[in-house]
This record gives C-alpha cells, sequence and structure tokens, in this order.
C-alpha cells in the first residue's frame, strides 16, 4: 500500500480560485493527502501572504480570477523580483484546457494544466509528480510503438511519472489506426517492428497529423537512414540500448522544440498580419464613409478619418486637427455633454453608443450617432478613447418628420371610433388602432396572434371577410355577431396589393354596432309594441304633420294610415273646440311641455268620439324638437260606462234610502192604522147611532175627518215606500186624462193655463187609476207652487221606445214600449244641487208649507207601476217630468175587480177573536156581536188555543191579526186547524196585503182585510167568508 507524502514531510500548497466550490473541493483533496493548505480568492492576496523565506512547496491557481488572472500570476512569480519562487512547480486549472492553453501556460513558467472540474486521482498523480522534482509537462498524450515488452514497459512508466498520457501499440498497423483515431502530442517509434518499419508510422503522421514529433528509437542506424528520418519528419532518433529517462527527456525537449517553433512562427504570421491589418486599418480608417477618431481623455483628437473632418466642415484631417483642441468646447454642443458621455464610458467596457450634438466649423449644427469605447492596458486602465460618428441629421429630420406623419396618421387612426388592424396573409396581427386595442387587449396580448385567436377559436371564421379580400382581392364586408364577446360588428376587410400580385397585407376594420343592433331590436320590439297597442299612437313632424300611426288609430277613426300621412291632425278636428283651446296646446308642446287633456273629435264616418290624449315633444342631442308624439285612448264608452255607474249608484243609493224610509213607512202606517181602526170604527158606529139633530153630530164627523185624513197620509206614506195595495187594471192615459182634467182645472189656480196634448192612439198600461191621478195632481200643485205669478202647465201623453242597443236609463227597465207622461211647466226651474235631491222623502223647498212627501211619494208610485221618472230643469226657463210606463201585456194576468158588498152582514155564527191590541179588539168585537155574532176574545195565540180546547161547540171563522207576539196569526191558524179542520180564517193588519205575503208571514190567496177598516167593511168581510163554499 502507497504511503502518503504526508508520512514523510508535510508540503505547504497554496491554492487560489474565485470559485468556492472549486476552492474547497482542491483544499479538501489536498487536506486527506495531509497538506499544509493555505486558500486565496484572489492571487493579490497570495502573494502579499507568501513568505519568500519560506516558499510553498506548490502552488494551485485557476486561471481566471479576480484582479490578477492565472496568466500574469504565473509571469510575475516567474520574474527577477519573484526569485524566490522560480523553483515552485504552479498547477493551473481551467474549465476550458484546450491545447493552446496548455503551452501558454508552460511557456511562461506553469509546471501543468489540467481541466475543471477537476478529476480526482488524476489531480492528486499530477501533484505528486510535481512534488517528486517531474519536469514540467504539458499534459501530453504520448504514442509508444515498441514491441519490446521490457523496454516498453520503462518507457510507459517513467512518461506516466511525467505527467504524461501515454498509450502503447506494437506494429505499425496498430500505429497507422492510433493515429486515424485520435491526436497525440509526439509519438515514440522503434524502427523495427514485427510487421515492418516504421517509415510506414511516418507517412501516416506526415500526412494525418502534421506537426507532432516523432522519435525513431534503432538499434544501429547509419547516417543514410538519420539524415532521411529526418527528411521523412523525424524530430530526433535515440540509438537503442538507452534510459527511459534519457529518451523521456528528449521527448519532452522535442515537444517544448516544435511549441517555440510554433510559437515563433505564430508570432511572425501575427506580426504579419498584424501590418497587414494595420495597412487594411489605415485605409479602412481613412477611407471609411463614416467619421473615425482617437482622441485623449481630456478631449483633443489624436487621430481623425477624412470623413470626420469633412463632416465637421474642414477640408482634411490635418487642418481639422490644427484647429480642434478642445473637444467638449469645440465639437460637443456642451463640454457637460461631452462630460456625460466620458464618464459613461469609461464606467463600461464595452462600446457606448450615444446621441449627440455637435458644432460645424461654419457654426451649425450637425445630430450624430457616436459610438465610443475606451481602449485600456493590460492593467484596466483606459489609456485613450476612439469611436465612430455618424452623421444622421437627414435621417433624425427624416426620422422626425416620419414620427410626425406617423403620430398624425397614427392620431386619425386612433381617433377612428372603429377598431382597425392590419394583418397578414396569415390572419396574424401587426397592429391595432386604440380602439382596437380596447376591444382585444394590450399591444403584447396582440402582436403577432391571430384575429381569430383572440376569439378563442382555432380557425377562421366560416363568414371571415378577410379570407374573402384575400381570395378575390376586392374589399369584403359583412355584419355578423361575436358570440364569444356578446357583441355585433361590421367587420370590413381591404386587401392591400404586393408587387408579386398578391395580396400582401390585409386592412381589417371592425365597427362595434352591438348597440345600434341593440336599439333595433328594442326599436322592432317598441314597434311591435306600439303596432299592437290598444291606444292610438300618432306621430308627427315639428310642423304637425303626420308620420305615422299605428293601427289602432286606424281601427278607432277609421282613417288608414296612408290617408293621414303628411296630413294635419285638425282632419279628426269636431267643432266642438274653440280656436283658444287649440292654439293653448300648440302653445304648450312647442315650449317642450307635455300637454294632457281631452278631444271631441270626429271619425272618417262623421260620428263623434272623445278621446283622452297625451301629447309629448321629441328633442334631438341639441335640444330642438324634431317630433311630435301623442298617444290617445277612446275613452267614450268609458265615460258613458262612468256616467252609468254613477246614474246608477245614485239611483241605488236613493233605492237603498227609499227602501229604509219606506220600511219606517211601513211600520209607522202598522201602528197608525192599529190607533186610526178604533177611531174611525168607533166613529162610525156612534154616527149610525146618532140622530141627525143631534149637536155632538158635527163635532164627531170632525174627529171622523180627521182620521181619514190620517189614514190618507198613511196611504201616502204607504205608496211612497211602495207598500199599498193597487188595483191594477188596464188603464188608457188619455182617458185617465179625460176623467180628471176637470178635477185638475178646478184645483189649479185660474192664472195658470192648463194644456193638453194627447197622443192617439196611446197603447194601454197596467195602473191603479187613483195612483195616476195622484201623481198627476202631485206634479201639477208643485208646477203650480213654481209659478207664483202665473204660467202654463202642458200635460203630454207620446209612446216612448227603448231600443236593446241602447244605453237604458234606468237599471230596472227593460227594452220595449213604454208611454210616456209628461207635466212642463214654465215656472223657476229647478238648481242642480236641489235637483239631485227632489224624490228624497221628506226634502222640500216649501218651508213649513211643505210635506216633503209630495215628489217622494210620485216617485213611489211610478217605481211600483215598474216606470221611471225623469226630471229636466234649468233655473228660469221652467221644468219637465218625464214619466215612462212599460204598457199593458195582454197575456199577463189581470186582478179581478173588487166585488160589491154583500147585502147581508148579519150572522149568529160563533167567531174567534185573537187581537193583541186592546182597542182594535174591543172594537171589532162590539163590530161583530151588533151584528149577531157570538165573539169569543183572546189576546193573543195561546189563550186563543186554549178557549178552542174548552170549547165545545163548533168554531166558524177565526179572526186574527198577523202579527203577534209570541206567536202569528199564521202560527195559531195552523194549529187550530189541527185541532179542529176545516175552521175559516181572516186575517186583518195594519201592514199592507203585500207586505204580508212579502215577508212570508201568510200565503198568496188567503183572506185580508186592512186596518184601519170600517163596521161594515169588517162585516161585510166576514159574510163573504161565511157565506163561501
Amino acid at each position: 500500500m502507497e504511503q502518503r507524502l504526508t508520512d514523510v514531510n508535510k508540503p505547504t500548497v497554496v491554492v487560489v480560485g474565485e470559485d468556492a466550490a472549486q476552492l474547497a473541493t482542491i483544499s479538501g483533496l489536498l487536506e486527506k493527502e495531509g497538506f499544509d493548505i493555505r486558500t486565496h480568492r484572489r492571487a493579490v492576496d497570495a502573494i502579499r501572504e507568501m513568505d519568500p523565506m519560506r516558499p510553498p512547496d506548490l502552488i494551485v491557481t485557476d486561471l481566471y480570477t479576480p484582479d490578477l488572472d492565472g496568466w500574469r500570476f504565473c509571469r510575475l512569480l516567474r520574474s527577477e523580483e519573484y526569485g524566490p519562487f522560480w523553483q515552485t512547480p504552479i498547477m493551473v486549472t481551467s474549465a476550458t484546457a484546450t491545447r493552446e492553453e496548455a503551452r501558454i501556460a508552460t511557456g511562461i513558467g506553469a509546471s501543468a494544466l489540467i481541466p475543471s472540474p477537476i478529476d480526482a486521482s488524476r489531480f492528486i498523480e499530477k501533484v505528486r509528480a510535481l512534488l517528486r522534482g517531474a519536469k514540467c509537462d504539458l499534459d501530453s498524450k504520448v504514442l509508444v510503438v515498441e514491441h519490446e515488452e521490457p523496454l516498453a514497459a520503462a518507457l510507459m512508466e517513467s512518461l506516466v511519472s511525467n505527467g504524461c498520457a501515454a498509450e502503447r501499440v506494437k506494429t505499425v498497423q496498430g500505429a497507422i489506426e492510433a493515429l486515424q483515431k485520435q491526436r497525440y502530442d509526439a509519438v515514440l517509434l522503434d524502427h523495427d517492428l514485427s510487421d515492418g518499419p516504421g517509415e510506414g508510422v511516418l507517412e501516416e503522421i506526415r500526412q494525418h497529423q502534421p506537426g507532432c514529433p516523432c522519435i525513431i528509437m534503432a538499434d544501429a542506424p547509419t547516417p543514410e537512414n538519420t539524415l532521411q528520418w529526418m527528411k521523412d519528419g523525424a524530430a530526433a532518433y535515440l540509438q537503442k540500448p538507452f534510459e527511459p529517462e534519457r529518451l523521456v527527456e528528449l521527448c519532452l525537449q522535442v515537444c517544448q522544440e516544435q511549441w517555440l517553433m510554433r510559437v515563433k512562427s505564430d508570432v511572425a504570421d501575427g506580426a504579419r498580419r498584424l501590418r497587414e491589418s494595420e495597412e487594411k486599418f489605415r485605409t479602412t480608417f481613412q477611407n471609411a464613409p463614416l467619421g473615425l477618431f482617437r482622441s485623449t481623455l481630456e478631449g483633443r483628437f489624436l487621430e481623425v478619418n477624412q470623413a470626420l473632418a469633412e463632416g465637421l466642415g474642414f477640408d482634411s484631417p490635418r487642418e481639422l486637427l490644427s484647429e480642434i483642441y478642445s473637444l467638449g468646447e469645440q465639437v460637443y454642443r456642451t463640454p457637460e455633454d461631452r462630460a456625460r458621455i466620458v464618464r459613461e464610458t469609461l464606467t463600461s467596457r464595452q462600446q457606448m453608443k450615444f446621441e449627440s450634438r455637435f458644432h460645424r466649423r461654419d457654426g451649425s449644427e450637425i445630430t450624430v450617432d457616436l459610438y465610443i469605447r475606451a481602449i485600456r492596458d493590460d492593467a484596466g486602465n483606459p489609456c485613450y478613447l476612439e469611436g465612430i460618428v455618424h452623421d444622421v441629421t437627414q435621417r433624425k429630420r427624416a426620422e422626425e418628420d416620419l414620427a410626425a406623419q406617423k403620430r398624425t396618421l397614427q392620431t386619425i387612426i386612433d381617433g377612428i371610433p372603429d377598431a382597425v388592424a392590419l394583418m397578414k396573409p396569415d390572419y396574424s396581427i401587426i397592429a391595432y388602432n386604440k380602439t382596437g386595442y380596447e376591444l382585444k387587449g394590450k399591444p403584447e396580448e396582440v402582436h403577432g396572434r391571430k384575429c381569430f385567436e383572440l376569439l378563442g377559436r382555432d380557425h377562421p371564421c366560416s363568414d371571415c371577410p378577410a379570407a374573402t379580400a384575400l381570395r378575390t382581392g376586392r374589399i369584403a364586408k359583412i355584419e355578423k355577431q361575436i358570440s364569444e364577446q356578446s357583441r355585433w360588428v361590421t367587420a370590413r376587410a381591404i386587401p392591400i396589393p404586393g408587387s408579386g400580385g398578391g395580396v400582401d397585407m390585409i386592412v381589417m376594420q371592425l365597427r362595434d354596432i352591438t348597440e345600434r343592433k341593440h336599439a333595433e331590436g328594442e326599436r322592432e320590439r317598441l314597434m311591435s309594441a306600439i303596432e299592437q297597442v290598444g291606444e292610438a299612437i300618432v306621430i308627427t313632424d315639428p310642423t304637425g304633420a303626420i308620420q305615422y300611426v299605428n293601427p289602432a288609430f286606424e281601427k278607432i277613426t277609421g282613417y288608414t294610415r296612408e290617408e293621414v300621412f303628411g296630413q294635419n291632425p285638425r282632419v279628426l278636428k269636431s267643432g266642438k273646440h274653440e280656436d283658444a283651446f287649440y292654439e293653448k296646446l300648440w302653445q304648450a308642446i312647442s315650449n317642450g311641455d307635455t300637454w294632457e287633456g281631452r278631444f271631441i273629435n270626429r271619425k272618417k264616418d262623421g260620428s263623434h268620439y272623445i278621446e283622452a290624449a297625451t301629447i309629448s315633444p321629441v328633442h334631438n342631442q341639441s335640444n330642438s324638437i324634431i317630433n311630435y308624439v301623442a298617444v290617445k285612448r277612446d275613452i267614450t264608452a268609458d265615460l258613458l260606462l262612468k256616467e252609468e255607474k254613477e246614474r246608477l249608484d245614485e239611483q241605488y243609493r236613493h233605492a237603498q234610502k227609499t227602501e229604509a224610509i219606506g220600511r219606517l213607512a211601513g211600520g209607522v202606517a202598522h201602528d197608525l192604522n192599529n190607533l186610526l181602526t178604533p177611531i174611525l170604527g168607533y166613529s162610525d158606529m156612534l154616527l149610525d147611532d146618532m140622530d141627525w139633530s143631534d149637536e155632538n153630530r158635527e163635532a164627531l164627523e170632525e174627529i171622523r175627518k180627521a182620521g181619514l185624513r190620517a189614514r190618507d197620509l198613511v196611504q201616502r206614506l204607504l205608496a211612497f215606500g211602495r207598500k199599498q195595495t193597487l188595483n191594477y187594471q188596464s188603464v188608457d192615459l188619455n182617458e185617465v186624462l179625460a176623467g180628471f182634467e176637470k178635477l185638475l182645472r178646478r184645483t189649479i189656480r185660474e192664472d195658470i193655463r192648463i194644456t193638453f196634448q194627447r197622443t192617439p192612439s196611446v197603447t194601454p198600461i197596467r195602473a191603479d187609476v187613483g195612483q195616476l191621478e195622484l201623481v198627476i195632481m202631485n206634479l201639477a200643485v208643485n208646477a203650480q207652487d213654481a209659478m207664483p205669478n202665473g204660467g202654463e202647465i202642458t200635460v203630454e201623453t207620446a209612446i216612448s221606445e227603448f231600443d236593446a242597443s241602447q244605453p237604458m236609463p234606468h237599471e230596472d227597465l227593460r227594452p220595449g214600449e213604454y208611454a210616456l207622461l209628461s207635466v212642463k211647466d214654465t215656472g223657476s226651474g229647478i238648481s242642480s244641487d236641489v235637483r239631485e235631491h227632489i224624490f228624497e222623502p221628506f226634502f222640500s223647498t216649501k218651508g213649513e208649507a211643505g210635506t216633503g212627501l209630495g215628489l217622494a211619494t210620485v216617485y213611489g208610485i211610478v217605481r211600483q207601476h215598474g216606470g221611471m221618472i225623469q226630471v229636466e230643469s234649468e233655473t228660469g226657463k221652467g221644468s219637465v217630468f218625464r214619466i215612462h210606463l212599460p204598457v199593458w201585456n195582454e197575456d199577463a194576468p189581470q186582478e179581478e175587480p173588487p166585488e160589491a158588498l154583500p147585502s147581508r152582514t148579519r150572522g149568529a155564527e160563533t167567531i174567534l177573536l185573537v187581537e193583541d191590541d186592546e182597542q182594535v179588539r174591543h172594537l171589532a168585537q162590539a163590530i161583530l156581536e151588533r151584528r149577531g155574532y157570538k165573539v169569543l176574545p183572546a189576546e193573543n195565540g195561546s189563550s186563543a188555543l186554549a178557549l178552542l180546547d174548552a170549547l165545545n161547540e163548533p168554531v166558524h171563522l177565526i179572526l186574527t191579526d198577523v202579527i203577534m207576539p209570541e206567536m202569528n196569526g199564521k202560527e195559531l191558524c195552523a194549529k187550530a186547524s189541527a185541532r179542529r179542520p176545516g175552521t175559516k180564517a181572516l186575517y186583518m193588519s195594519g201592514y199592507t196585503n203585500n207586505v204580508i205575503n212579502n215577508g212570508s208571514a201568510l200565503e198568496e190567496g188567503v183572506h185580508f182585510i186592512q186596518k184601519p177598516f170600517t163596521p161594515e167593511g169588517l162585516a161585510a168581510k166576514v159574510r163573504e167568508i161565511l157565506d163561501a163554499q
């Protein structure tokens, strides 16, 4: 096992290198071998710290180190000033480690050069060899051609120990093959080989590796042999036997000589090339079209060429050099400008480019591009400046003009609201204007990309106008939707012809029409809505000429849009409005205001209609009126419906009020009838018993008259409430007037003239004559009161007919024929506020003189007859009341006229009398008993049933009140009939018969007598029922 060198001594090794990793690797290998290591990052630091009295045993340095590279480090250590370090071997590492670098390193004193990153084992072998005193080597590769084993082994060992890489072959053929595979630094050739003499190897070296030294080994060479070998290219020869070290030393010597010869040749060749280069440089320098110069650092020209002299206004370089002594003061625009350029140049080791302004001899200025660099010595210190001056004044002016034109053009293009792109035929984008970048993205995101790629597509659009322009060579234009961006565009492709006749480029113009498309869509939807809307739409120009009407207008007016186009809306004028109405309207819309109101217009067929209209001006961007738009709705039917509704509401309100008061009147009438029954009954009985000469007879008759007036008042209340019982029959209005005329004339004052106008053949009506006469009388008396100074009353009959297509004047009226009765006066008239209340009960304008029931009674009678009353009146112009009564229907069932009272009113039958009012019960009992009847009185239903149950004799008739507490008359008769089947019944009540029936207290057709009744009336009714079979 080989001992490490550190077992004998501990050599010192100085390691220099900037690469920390390599420095650590080398130090680690050497420390592992036991060396004493000194590491430095810079060669300067290593020199300062090395002790000349104790120089290191070995120096390892990288070829390229900061401040002082490996070349200068070797020269320095081999100079006279550093004599103590002459014998210290130096190993150089290099990342390139070329043959040329190895030879240079050896030439300046390096002992070895190895490549980095280093091979650890080979590095240690080199270190050991150098420390053993081995000669410096080139890291040479030596080919040993020797067939004798002992000699070959000795040579190989000696070469390796001296740092050479040795390779051995035994034959001529082996040598030729080895020389053909790789290059060698030297060949040791045995002349006598087993397959032939060594001359064949010399020939191979001469042809394929010229310059490779070859040393021939021979046993007994003759002078002729050695001469021939030298002629054939051998570098030396050595006669056998010899010491291997002798041959290795000769080999290294020959390599060194060979290298020196090449160096000298290279130097001579370099000198020659330098001279030629200098001559060429001088010629080029003087004849160069650009200005060339060298100058001192302080600012004085050392040398200039003809172009620079002429550029600055001089005839020759000599003239320029004689006059220019300060570049900063005389050539540069300002000294500060040159100072800045020199300062920036000296901070860089590369050529710098500047733009500057130079003064010419005549005082004018030129713009120059200045390319300048600092020429430095081996130590890196700047020596002088050299540069190139390019007069770019014309170019700058052209560039400025072109830039101005480009800016102008770009401003114009950028001002275009459309996106404008310049594209190659492959659709790649060269440039966009401002709008295009806003649409598509930043320039770096757009340039070079294909237009369809910006949309996320991998192929051109199917309808691409650029493809059409490329194919046809003509401008292509389309409208299309870009679905990826939800945009609509107008795309216009303009081909730019190339020199070869084809399309060289495409100008693509994209106009964003999304808003226009949306507006068109909105317009289409708006027009569709306008065309289908129910309101009439009219659009005019500022002068009022119609430009558009919708179908609703045609439907409402009857005019077609062709008929009214260009016409003024006055074609609809009806004449119902004054000129001031239209002037006010026109003034409002002309001032920019919106007008709202109603028109009464005329249709094409001449009929009138009412429309609600809104007319608005339409302004443009400058706020000028460009159109008027009218939205109009036919409200004729609405107004009629509204009026009808208001009228029906009023009728309903009046009916409700009348019904409420009617119910009140019915209730009051019931109570009054109960009170009047004994008053009138006892009065009649007393008068029957009283002698005509009795002094009390007159007072008693007054009592009876008051009772009768009270009864009439009750009847009027019932008539107002439509509760009284009417005697309907077929009636001719003309006959009623004829029979009532005399009474009417006697009743009305003489200063009032009464005129009758009868229409012949008035259709008969179904009515109660007495109630009709009451209506006529009330209306005539009211007319008389309205004419305190006399006047005229006209009573007229006629026929009125209502068609189903016409609105009915009252909800209860039905289409058909009606008899018309009119009462007209020439009195003071009725104001509108009074007219609304005249049919209300208890409403009077006569103060205490009026009851407020006259017209209310008229209204009630007319409504009970199924008719309707209307009034027309104006203050100071009189009034007219029109009554519509339905004509008689022959098919309608008629009421039988009342039969005459029976002549016999007495009897002996038993009658059960049931009445809760004590006075009425006593009166009825007295009336019946005076006529021979046996009367069983009872105050209520329970008492009556008890009498029936206790009585063993028959009861022929039950006379009962209808409305009683606990049990009404109907319930009583039902229970009595169950006990005594076949018992007859007569009902009585202060309510009218129709009220009783409508209230379901009695069925229709039962026997009934109205309170107050007369003694004769009651006796006759009882006899009638008892005699009936």
